[in-house]
């Protein structure tokens, strides 16, 4: 599930970072004009591996196959891109991969130069904006969520889903329980269940009618998925 905060991302806008989405033959389906106005002028024709210079292509397919075989998990690696204007550049990237209801699968790749991080983020500081960006370029209703149930981001769907269902303004920090807990059938129990499970490392997906006040009822299918920074879990995709 997700929401917005108050200065939601544009993708397009995102310094010295580079999107790119894909399907699971590798061909890209979008990315922002940082990307293409460096390396490729009509992405949505090509396939990623051909931007990627020759001896970096094994290693990439390699780590796209793994994106693939586990959704919601961050892959990271480096790959060197060649810039039609100024040579190669030598990009850390970061995939994750979503699968959809119609089972299609797609991967969400976030680079950016190695001697162009101008904000000097920590990995972990890198990964939640990388997850941030991920997140509000899909519908559904999405969160990241730390292991002691705070809320470190979350997109504009659900933001907005949540204002209208509970009434409050979703703020990062906001304990994940204060919404769970704001229903009429109480699902903090089962809820804590799936949480705890991807905690320690399962991707879980449920099904459940959540009843709200006023006599709203809303069905969701919720998938947990654990995030990992360098093998370490840093939280919790919802």
């Amino acid at each position: 599930m997700t929401s917005k905060q108050e200065e939601p991302y544009n993708f397009s806008s995102i310094c010295n970072h580079y999107l790119v989405t894909m399907n699971a033959n590798e061909h890209i389906t979008f990315c922002n004009s940082n990307f293409s106005n460096k390396f490729y002028n009509d992405p949505v024709t090509s396939t990623i591996t051909s931007l990627i210079q020759e001896e970096y292509v094994h290693s990439f397919k390699n780590h796209f196959k793994v994106c693939i075989a586990t959704p919601g998990k961050c892959i990271q690696g480096t790959s060197v891109l060649i810039n039609q204007l100024d040579g190669p550049h030598h990009i850390k990237w970061e995939m994750v991969a979503e699968v959809q209801k119609s089972r299609d699968v797609n991967v969400y790749l976030v680079g950016h130069d190695l001697h162009k991080n101008l904000h000097g983020d920590s990995g972990v500081d890198l990964s939640l904006k990388i997850l941030k960006a991920i997140f509000d370029s899909i519908d559904a209703v999405k969160f990241f969520i730390s292991p002691n149930l705070r809320i470190q981001f979350f997109n504009n769907p659900a933001f907005e889903k949540y204002l209208k269902l509970h009434g409050k303004r979703m703020k990062i920090g906001d304990n994940i329980l204060e919404y769970v807990r704001d229903t009429e059938n109480k699902i903090e129990q089962d809820f804590l269940i799936d949480f705890d499970k991807a905690v320690k490392g399962e991707t879980v997906i449920s099904e459940k009618e959540i009843k709200y006040k006023h006599d709203k009822s809303k069905c969701f299918r919720t998938k947990y998925y654990p995030v990992y920074e360098e093998g370490n879990l840093i939280g919790v995709s919802v």
